[in-house]
């Protein structure tokens, strides 16, 4: 790990590529501004969080986080510098040498947009090309990779202040490698375009992109933060291709952030015939049930969807193993099948005494009930992840459970030892197993 006191502290660039917009999706990314304007602060550069990618805490610098503002304020940008509260020693060099003195690795400037703010338009690719060279001569995985990472980013977002579209060419025009990380890359580059674009004309931002297989979801995600709930229905209108899409992922959204959640919940009961009205409720409590699993189901119990509790349970056997099973065990439902299987295994890996004590415990009653696959199951779950078998433990435990469950239905017994999704079972009925040892 890169140590950061060789560096001095720096302010964060918060490029104005991630951002979290007013009275709106929590967290996605994107807008979320009334009137779809954004004022510009001083103070750094808004983030893009609809893919959460975030380079933050190397000295301080990184993108910085999203913030959410109140309902109906407009998120910031940076603001230019005024030549008055520039250094002397800035003012008397040209826009371009002071790039170029941040291009530098011993370079101390720790405000980048200050000095891309200045560069004029026509010199933006060039100081695109200068970046893309010290990034090839410089290692990656450093800090200062990440640093002109960053400065990359900035100057996308300087070229989209003037001429989105060309930019927005630009980055389509970088040929894909097959390397995730290379090509998370150009879609950071890509969400820097929007972020400018979408201040000052998000719906046009969107339009470029919406059926764009690579940047279409970063312009979605981006457009519906900058949706408020009383503009929703207005701003789905204008694009009707897209009304699904836009209203399940403003739901997403919503769920992050309890005002415009709490709007949602009040329209999804106040029209029942509104379009595409159960995507929304699926979108609205998967995010939610993902966050917060007992407050998503404590809602979903007082609509009158039927199917929503056991959708609630599902993602949040997915999220939040140990809370949606405890509170499916309360609700006396049956456990069992891919989704407790995949939840317990999260589980499991997150905190293995807890989920193995809470099994140990279930154990007896899952048996009076019969539910011997699902606990058999589980338990199978926990010799997946176990390097070496401890047979003096693992024995008795699963010959008390066949020979129970063989007793009682010795057909499904034998089906299950079939599929044993562990292949150690056998191995540990096993008389003469050798200890540790699978057959």
């Amino acid at each position: 790990m890169i140590g950061t006191s060789h560096f001095p502290a720096m302010r964060k660039f918060r490029c104005p590529t991630r951002w979290e917009f007013p009275s709106g999706k929590g967290g996605l990314t994107p807008d979320g501004s009334p009137d779809r304007r954004v004022s510009m602060k001083p103070a750094g550069f808004p983030i893009q969080a609809v893919s959460a990618v975030v380079i933050s805490g190397l000295a301080g610098f990184g993108f910085g986080k999203l913030v959410n503002p109140g309902q109906g304020q407009a998120p910031t940008f940076p603001a230019e510098p005024s030549p008055a509260s520039r250094p002397a020693a800035s003012v008397r060099t040209s826009p371009l040498e002071d790039f170029q003195s941040l291009l530098a690795p011993e370079s101390r400037e720790t405000d980048i947009w200050k000095i891309v703010s200045r560069i004029p338009p026509d010199r933006v690719r060039e100081a695109i090309r200068l970046t893309r060279t010290a990034r090839q001569s410089e290692a990656s995985g450093t800090l200062n990779a990440a640093r002109l990472k960053e400065i990359e980013s900035a100057l996308y977002f300087r070229w989209a202040e003037n001429d989105p579209q060309s930019a927005l060419a630009d980055v389509s025009a970088i040929p894909k490698t097959g390397d995730p990380r290379t090509d998370a890359g150009r879609g950071d580059l890509a969400e820097s375009v929007f972020a400018a674009w979408m201040r000052m004309d998000a719906n046009a931002a969107y339009r470029a992109v919406k059926d764009d297989k690579d940047f279409g979801y970063k312009g979605r995600n981006m457009l519906v933060n900058t949706w408020t709930p009383e503009n929703l229905f207005e701003s789905l209108a204008m694009f009707p291709d897209k009304h699904e899409d836009l209203l399940g992922w403003y739901c997403v959204a919503a769920a992050k952030d309890e005002s415009r959640r709490n709007a949602m919940l009040a329209v999804l009961r106040e029209q029942p015939d509104m379009k595409d009205r159960r995507w929304a409720y699926e979108m609205l409590f998967r995010d939610w049930a993902y966050r917060d699993f007992p407050a998503a189901m404590m809602e979903a119990e007082k609509h009158d969807q039927t199917w929503l509790k056991d959708h609630v349970l599902e993602y949040g056997l997915n999220q939040q193993p140990a809370a949606a099973m405890r509170w499916a065990i309360s609700q006396n439902i049956a456990p069992g099948g891919r989704m407790w299987n995949q939840g317990y295994l999260n589980w499991l890996r997150s905190d293995t005494s807890g989920a193995k004590r809470w099994l140990a415990e279930q154990a007896p009653a899952w048996k009076s009930a019969g539910h011997f696959a699902a606990l058999a199951d589980l338990q199978a779950e926990q010799l997946g992840l176990t390097e070496k078998i401890d047979m003096e433990t693992a024995r008795p435990v699963w010959t008390c459970l066949m020979s129970e469950w063989r007793s009682k239905d010795p057909e499904a017994a034998e089906k299950w030892l079939e599929r044993d999704p562990s292949g150690a079972v056998r191995g540990i009925l096993n008389e003469k197993a050798k200890e540790g040892g699978h057959e």
